[in-house]
């Protein structure tokens, strides 16, 4: 499943999804609300993540973010992947 993310300064990290339109962009689901999915953490210098009942730990914070969504079967989209159209009018 492709999602975006949201990471709150609490480390609480959410998604939203995303489906693939015919062109190779993406759009929002119809019924798409921000989900939690986890929570990341620094502790020292690196970087632990849980979601559900399972946890590992990361070098960086992105590195900690892909490896939740990893556990959980998601993959990462870009607002660019997403809404090419609005972002070439601003």
């Amino acid at each position: 499943m492709k999602v975006l993310v949201n990471v709150r300064d609490t480390g609480e990290v959410s998604i939203q999804q995303v489906v693939p339109l015919k062109n190779g962009s993406h759009a929002l689901h119809e019924r798409s609300r921000y989900i939690h999915v986890g929570r990341i953490r620094e502790t020292g210098k690196r970087w632990t993540w849980v979601c559900g009942g399972m946890r590992g730990e990361a070098k960086t914070r992105d590195g900690a973010i892909a490896e939740l969504l990893d556990s959980a079967g998601m993959i990462q989209v870009t607002l660019d992947d997403t809404i090419p159209d609005l972002l070439a009018g601003l």
